[in-house]
């Protein structure tokens, strides 16, 4: 069960994939592409691994010609992103972290935190997933975030699955359910909280409740 629910976060969540050593040349469509239009095409491109990692390099490579905070880190999040390489990824979200701690921004640091913490749970590792996690709890109440607190429920929720508390994962996937179905929202989020809640159900013992979350799609 473990391997499924790392298999489908990463996939939703961060898919990571993989980063080879070659001099990466920017493609010339993309080379006069603005940065708003590349940080669509990335978050739109999220289940497409090829168009993914070429819009994440792109916006990476340009990004640190440029002086501003937000489009340098952004590029460094799309990189760690995109980077297979746990040491890379955790250094890129400590440069994030750095740069934005006192920036006051709508996403950042928080979203450096929840990849961080997502990481160190697919490595086991539930301490220091909870530990930044919370951080990215930390910092999204104070922007007032409401998709990224979506994130951090879920997270916070498999950790908790994780530790062998499912009872007390229920309350914030069954949050992050209604949120979406409020919004009447296509989000994969929305049908992999369904999921979440059925699984919960499931280790609880009642099967009925488990099997109505399961074929609600």
């Amino acid at each position: 069960m473990k391997n499924l629910i790392t298999f489908i976060l990463i996939l939703f969540t961060t898919t990571l994939f993989s980063q080879k050593k070659e001099h990466f040349v920017i493609p010339d469509s993309l080379k006069k592409m603005s940065f708003e239009t590349l940080d669509k095409r990335f978050n739109n491109s999220l289940m497409n691994k090829e168009m993914l990692t070429i819009y994440a390099k792109t916006y990476y490579k340009k990004s640190k010609l440029q002086s501003d905070v937000i489009t340098t880190v952004n590029g460094m999040y799309m990189a760690a992103y995109v980077s297979e390489n746990d040491d890379q990824l955790l250094n890129f979200t400590d440069s994030i972290i750095a740069l934005t701690k006192n920036q006051n921004n709508f996403f950042y640091p928080a979203k450096a935190y929840i990849l961080r913490s997502i990481i160190f749970f697919s490595n086991d590792n539930l301490n220091k997933a909870l530990v930044n996690i919370l951080e990215a709890e930390k910092y999204s109440n104070k922007s007032g975030n409401a998709e990224q607190k979506t994130l951090i429920n879920q997270q916070i929720g498999l950790i908790k699955i994780e530790l062998g508390k499912p009872q007390d994962a229920l309350p914030l996937i069954l949050e992050n359910y209604n949120y979406y179905k409020s919004k009447k929202s296509s989000s994969p989020y929305y049908i992999y909280s369904a999921w979440i809640i059925s699984d919960i159900y499931n280790r609880i013992k009642k099967p009925d409740l488990a099997l109505y979350y399961i074929n609600i799609f």
